[in-house]
């Protein structure tokens, strides 16, 4: 079993579940935590999976020895620890995406862009994923999952929009997972084509949701017509 065999588990070991009195750390602690966090993301980001170290991780961070074996017993917890770091940190920036911007009217386009987007405020979570797949697979699946679930939450109110999603010929949860893959798809295939794809999934969202809107003075005259004749 690898070093970050712990990251693929169901252990979701966030910096701030990681804090408490159980394991001797303080919640006060929490800022120093998520720098120790922030130093081995750009550490693994740097050195690679096989060759980082505790002691690169430490000299990134800028903490002592003592300090980083204090908040994290061995590598694998902490690799565990960074990628539930990096998922924390994609739903801060998501949230605060959505609040700086709350209009239906753009919301589709305003999630997809954090996550097109989503090297521009961690580009060591996109470096690490590009470099060491192995070890990005091991946490991406089961934290899809959770990412599903809460973009779904955001996204509900425009779904709802959809005549399908209504009629429950699909799901917003459906839904919600193609989305995150399609714009998933723009680390995979960095292309220039792949800037445009918010807008361009958001342009035809909102022709498919129009189209689903019944014309209801259309509709009347229709009726109208035909009692008529």
């Amino acid at each position: 079993m690898g070093e970050s065999s712990l990251v693929g588990t169901n252990n979701h070991v966030s910096p701030r579940n990681f804090l408490s009195a159980d394991n001797g750390v303080f919640a006060e602690s929490e800022d120093t935590a998520k720098r120790i966090l922030d130093g081995a993301l750009r550490a693994l980001a740097r050195h690679g999976l096989q060759r980082v170290s505790m002691s690169d991780v430490w000299r990134e961070a800028r903490v002592s020895h003592s300090t980083l074996y204090r908040y994290f017993k061995s590598k694998a917890q902490l690799l565990a620890a960074v990628a539930s770091h990096v998922e924390e940190q994609f739903n801060v920036v998501l949230l605060e995406a959505v609040a700086a911007d709350p209009s239906l009217d753009r919301r589709l386009e305003v999630v997809l862009d954090v996550i097109v987007h989503f090297d521009d405020y961690v580009p060591e979570a996109i470096a690490v994923l590009k470099s060491e797949p192995e070890f990005a697979m091991e946490f991406l699946p089961p934290m899809h999952e959770r990412h599903v679930a809460v973009v779904k939450d955001l996204l509900s109110p425009v779904l709802q929009q959809a005549a399908a999603v209504r009629a429950g010929s699909i799901g917003e949860e459906e839904l919600t997972d193609a989305f995150l893959r399609l714009a998933f798809t723009a680390h995979i295939l960095p292309t220039a084509s792949a800037e445009n794809l918010p807008r361009v999934v958001q342009k035809l969202w909102r022709g498919m949701a129009s189209e689903a809107q019944p014309d209801v003075n259309m509709g009347r005259d229709q009726a109208e017509s035909r009692h008529a004749s």
